[in-house]
């Protein structure tokens, strides 16, 4: 469950989000009832409705907010996403070890300078 979580925020992708470039958005007013279809040309960022964007993209949002100086979208820690899968995956060692050609780890205080050359990750 915990992976799955994670690989929503690692294999995430901005473009499910915002849109930017050349698009339409609908224009409101103070007196907006929300029934009109104003669509009108813009060059800029716009976020996706949230109706169109898919539980695993929502949950690899952090923040969505808009103030006087522009629309900031914050996603979760993608790099961090990763490496905790990587880790999970055996695919990077943790700090002091060492992984060996058959991908057994050791740490380096448990292997004594007469037991390096028999050690799981000799010659690493």
């Amino acid at each position: 469950m915990v992976l799955r979580e994670r690989a929503k925020i690692g294999f995430r992708d901005i473009r499910k989000v915002v849109r930017w470039g050349k698009t339409q958005v609908r224009m409101v007013d103070a007196n907006d009832d929300g029934e009109g279809s104003d669509l009108v040309p813009y060059h800029g960022l716009a976020l996706i409705d949230s109706a169109e964007v898919d539980d695993a993209t929502a949950t690899a949002i952090a923040e969505v907010s808009q103030s006087r100086y522009g629309l900031k979208v914050m996603l979760h820690d993608k790099k961090g996403a990763l490496v905790d899968i990587g880790r999970h995956l055996g695919i990077f060692a943790p700090p002091g070890h060492a992984v060996g050609n058959d991908a057994r780890s050791c740490s380096f205080q448990e292997v004594s300078s007469r037991a390096l050359k028999r050690a799981p990750c000799a010659g690493v």
